[in-house]
């Protein structure tokens, strides 16, 4: 997974990360800190400093593949994309359809 995408799955499932690992995903995607500065802040190695930011990543995309929120959230984001951009257009036919694609995935 892309850097971005790591750090959207943090803000969705960051809560269920140990205070450490929080800490560490925290400083390293949000504040840029690169493994030297992470090991040093934590008086660790630098791969033991990477082996925790992989690890945490790990568990955040494990989460992610069980609960499913941000792919959700993404489904929603793209139907409500095209549910608006049809309604400015005025196409009923794609209104419906983008209708029908939300009530799917609501029953799901």
């Amino acid at each position: 997974m892309e850097r971005f995408e790591i750090s959207l799955l943090f803000d969705i499932y960051g809560k269920l990360l140990t205070e450490r690992q929080r800490e560490m995903l925290s400083l390293y995607y949000n504040c840029d800190l690169s493994l030297a500065e992470l090991a040093e802040m934590f008086s660790v190695s630098r791969q033991a400093a990477r082996e925790s930011i992989k690890r945490g990543e790990s568990l955040l995309i494990d989460y992610e593949n069980l609960l499913g929120i941000y792919k959700t959230k993404k489904e929603l984001n793209e139907i409500a994309t095209d549910l608006l951009a049809s309604i400015e257009k005025g196409d009923t036919a794609e209104t419906k359809k983008a209708a029908d694609k939300l009530k799917k995935l609501v029953e799901e």
